[in-house]
């Protein structure tokens, strides 16, 4: 290898470096929904938040026999009921500028009280779930990275 491919590697990995964290936000926003239900199914109907701690308080007696009329899980809080909740949340994509990749966030006209009573922390990703993102999101990634530096 000639100096003047080395200087063109060494340039092109410098492009990659100042291009990550864009390259980055694009392959996590092409893979939002992924994210959506690591958070929907894999955290919230299984009752957990985003710290992998139970979501609490637990339904009331009076919802509880909601649930149960439903056939509805009721031994522990999903915040699921017609799924009008878990149909409302998104992920707000970060700028190669900014310290954060996304934040999620729901839509739903009870979001805000959700989040009240059982804490802002039912939105997130949990360090499992976020292994899970990332898992999901690597050979995309890597694919992007083996693209810029050809």
């Amino acid at each position: 290898m000639g100096i003047a491919a080395i200087d063109n590697l060494k340039q092109r990995l410098i492009d990659l470096k100042e291009k990550m964290p864009e390259i980055t936000i694009e392959v996590a926003r092409r893979n939002e929904a992924g994210a959506v239900d690591l958070i929907t199914q894999n955290q919230l109907s299984q009752g957990v938040d985003s710290d992998d701690a139970v979501i609490l308080p637990k339904y009331t007696p009076f919802t509880v026999r909601k649930k149960k009329q439903k056939g509805q899980e009721h031994r522990f809080v999903t915040l699921h009921d017609k799924g009008d909740y878990y149909g409302s949340i998104k992920l707000r994509f970060g700028t190669p500028t900014t310290s954060w990749l996304f934040l999620v966030y729901a839509t739903d006209w009870k979001a805000q009280k959700l989040e009240t009573k059982y804490g802002a922390e039912i939105l997130g990703l949990s360090p499992t779930s976020l292994e899970m993102f990332n898992d999901l999101i690597r050979a995309e990634l890597i694919t992007e990275i083996q693209k810029s530096l050809l």
